[in-house]
């Protein structure tokens, strides 16, 4: 559950305010490539909304993770 805060001006929504962090299932994770250490690894992954964030290469197709909704970019593994 996700709370979303509209503003609204005379019928029309004028902002939207949403959480500083979304949990999102991942659709889709690439596998990771093999020696690819060097600094902090990532891989692409899909998320159940279609957005493609990089991810370090521990996640895998299926876990939830916490999503920054001002970068749009990973940020934690969601505890469940």
């Amino acid at each position: 559950d996700v709370t979303v805060y509209l503003l609204i001006y005379d019928e029309v929504v004028i902002d939207v305010t949403l959480p500083s962090k979304i949990a999102l299932k991942v659709t889709y994770a690439e596998e990771a490539v093999a020696g690819n250490t060097m600094g902090t690894a990532r891989k692409n992954v899909t998320l159940e909304t279609g957005l493609v964030v990089p991810a370090p290469i521990f996640v895998k197709e299926g876990e939830i993770i916490n999503v920054d909704t001002e970068t749009m970019a990973y940020d934690s593994r969601a505890t469940q």
